[in-house]
């Protein structure tokens, strides 16, 4: 059976997508919105994503882009002068 188009999270009852999307697009997309909000304090938003990730993944390339303005636009918040850099890589532990 194919993955389902939506998964239901019980604990909130959030709905998350499950399409394919392209991880690096997505990633380029939201830190290239961010970027303004970083030069204004006089940081360089940079990332990596390493070679070996693929770039099209099956998920919710919504909650990813949310999580990633989340985490990033806290980061750019508290820093005043400096870098943040953004990393992306594969964990390949299964358990």
């Amino acid at each position: 059976m194919d993955l389902p188009s939506r998964l239901v999270v019980e604990a909130g009852r959030m709905t998350i997508e499950a399409v394919t999307y392209s991880l690096r697009q997505t990633v380029f997309g939201n830190l290239k919105t961010l970027v303004v909000r970083a030069s204004q304090n006089h940081l360089d938003l940079t990332y990596d994503i390493e070679p070996d990730i693929p770039d099209q993944l099956i998920g919710d390339s919504l909650r990813l882009s949310q999580v990633i303005t989340n985490l990033i636009g806290n980061a750019i918040a508290t820093t005043w002068l400096g870098s943040r850099r953004t990393a992306i890589n594969l964990n390949a532990n299964v358990a």
